[in-house]
């Protein structure tokens, strides 16, 4: 090996090494992507909590449910109450006959 190729190695190998004692590259954090579309929390899966009143009691009751789960709820009550009132309202016109 002539003298010349043997400094340009040995210039080109110290180039590469980290000096001993210097700290290590910093290297650029890596950029993060936002989440994944799944990840993303639809309106009606929000947890929404309440507090009810219970009978007999004057302690509140803390009540969660998702968005969906109250509209359902709601939905369920209306049904029930429409149901009652129709069959009060059988029962009474049958008393007049």
């Amino acid at each position: 090996m002539t003298p010349m190729l043997a400094i340009v190695i040995m210039a080109l190998s110290a180039a590469e090494a980290p000096a001993a004692g210097s700290p290590p590259p910093v290297t650029p954090p890596a950029v993060t992507a936002p989440p994944p579309a799944a990840a993303v929390v639809k309106d009606e899966d929000k947890i929404v909590c309440v507090s009810e009143e219970v009978a007999g009691s004057i302690i509140k009751k803390r009540v969660c449910a998702t968005k969906a789960e109250w509209k359902r709820r709601r939905e369920r009550d209306r049904q029930t109450a429409t149901e009652a009132l129709d069959t009060q309202t059988a029962s009474s016109s049958r008393g007049r006959e």
